[in-house]
C-alpha cells in the first residue's frame, strides 16, 4: 500500500494516510484502542505496515464487527 501512496504524496502524508486507514479498519475489533495508540506513535511507513499486518493477522479469524446505523463513526475524521 505504501508503494502506491509514496509516488503521489510526501512521506509525512503517506504515513498519516496509512495510519488512518489502519485504525479505521480496526474499529470494532478487540484491542482496537490500544492498536490506534500504537499506530499514531509509529515513526515509519515500514513499521506501520508491519504492525498493521501483525494486528490484523490476530483478528482475521474473528467475525466482522457489526455497526449500528445510528452510531456516529469517527465523524471528526481523526481516526
Amino acid at each position: 500500500m505504501g508503494e502506491l501512496l509514496e509516488p503521489v504524496y510526501d512521506t509525512r502524508r503517506t504515513l498519516l494516510y496509512l495510519r488512518k486507514l489502519a485504525v479505521w479498519l480496526a474499529y470494532g475489533y478487540p484491542g482496537a484502542a490500544a492498536f490506534r495508540g500504537t499506530m499514531f506513535q509509529t515513526p515509519t511507513t515500514k513499521e506501520v505496515l508491519e504492525r498493521a499486518e501483525d494486528y490484523f493477522s490476530g483478528v482475521d479469524n474473528l467475525p466482522l464487527p457489526r455497526f449500528d446505523q445510528s452510531e456516529a463513526f469517527m465523524m471528526g475524521g481523526h481516526g
